[in-house]
């Protein structure tokens, strides 16, 4: 039977140290609530019908808003068995792919179509980061400072709306163009994401999961601080 990394029912029984490596890890992470937080404060602005800034005067602008939920909720689907079959790691990077993909299709859209694309495109990365980033960080964390680090994400969820309404205020005085940096500036934490997770260690649960036993043991003594890790093992 494969290895399967235990979360024990008290820290005693399972030694490991809060190190750089977790920290770095968890932070470079929740920058994938950063991407969602921004976006929801971006969209909502966009869609405002109470001046010109970025007016739609069509039917389909509800589409500008709800495709990107709709997209999220059927990629979330699909993330789940991408970060079974290809890591939480690779999940997190395709997010942010899916996410610079929608950032550069709203930026230089010329129509309302073109918009709602893109628009796809950001959920589909929303889907995948909402789907691989809170279970990423819960698996690389030591249990008792699981709860503290999974906090991460859910703070740059709302730093990232504050960021896009401060965003959306100096750019509104920006015409005609100012609608197209508000809607760009998605792409910074994308940018973080995709480059920092290269930086990151895959998750030991995960890499075991997958057959591959020693790097999932390596994985977790460098994340544990610790040599001893068969305390947090079990056949």
């Amino acid at each position: 039977m494969a290895n399967h990394i235990m979360a024990p029912s008290t820290g005693r029984n399972f030694p490991a140290k809060l190190t750089k490596q977790v920290v770095l890890c968890s932070l470079i992470a929740a920058f994938g609530g950063l991407m969602f937080g921004y976006d929801i404060g971006i969209s909502e602005a966009q869609s405002e019908g109470g001046n010109n800034y970025c007016k739609y005067d069509n039917q389909l602008l509800q589409l500008f808003t709800s495709s990107l939920y709709l997209a999220a909720v059927v990629c979330s689907w699909a993330a789940a068995f991408c970060c079974k079959k290809f890591g939480r790691k690779r999940t997190m990077q395709m997010a942010a792919a899916f996410f610079l993909v929608g950032v550069v299709l709203n930026a230089a859209s010329v129509n309302l179509y073109m918009l709602i694309a893109g628009r796809i495109c950001l959920g589909a990365g929303i889907g995948f980061g909402n789907q691989a980033v809170p279970l990423f960080i819960s698996e690389i964390a030591p249990a008792q400072y699981r709860g503290g680090l999974n906090v991460c994400f859910q703070m740059l969820i709302t730093i990232g709306i504050l960021i896009a309404n401060v965003v959306n205020y100096f750019t509104s005085k920006i015409h005609p163009y100012g609608w197209r940096i508000s809607l760009g500036g998605a792409g910074f934490p994308a940018i973080f994401l995709g480059l920092g997770s290269l930086l990151i260690v895959e998750t030991p649960t995960s890499l075991i999961e997958r057959g591959k036993t020693e790097e999932g043991i390596k994985a977790l003594k460098t994340t544990r601080g610790v040599e001893d890790v068969q305390k947090s093992m079990r056949k």
